[in-house]
């Protein structure tokens, strides 16, 4: 079963204003949407920053020669996928990552279904 991410974009307000803040830090909200997941199975996405050169693997565990298509794969958020198959995960750029571009992918456990990767820029 093939599991596809869509474009990252910015949540529906544009930015999540119920968040400590510090320094006056701005956190954008962001999300994401996996299609044809495994239904009620948990789902979670990964990122890493983009090195241009898809030269990222990281082999995951228990799941023979498959993993991510990242080389210093960062969790980034988990959801359940519902009974469609889709799962959205929601999280917070830190001002850090503004204006630098990163690769995310989705893994599902069980049988370890991967996600085609996505660019996103911040």
């Amino acid at each position: 079963m093939a599991r596809w991410l869509g474009s990252a974009g910015p949540g529906a307000s544009g930015s999540w204003s119920n968040v400590n803040r510090r320094s006056s830090c701005s956190w954008s909200g962001r999300f994401l949407t996996v299609s044809g997941a495994r239904a009620g199975k948990a789902t979670f996405l990964f990122g890493d920053l983009d090195d241009l050169l898809d030269q990222g693997y990281t082999r995951i565990p228990g799941c023979g020669p498959i993993g991510l298509a990242l080389a210093t794969p960062r969790f980034v958020s988990a959801a359940q996928a519902d009974g469609s198959g889709q799962s959205t995960h929601a999280w917070l750029v830190p001002p850090v990552l503004g204006g630098l571009q990163v690769r995310l992918q989705a893994f599902q456990l069980g049988d370890c279904a991967l996600s085609n990767v996505v660019r996103a820029a911040f």
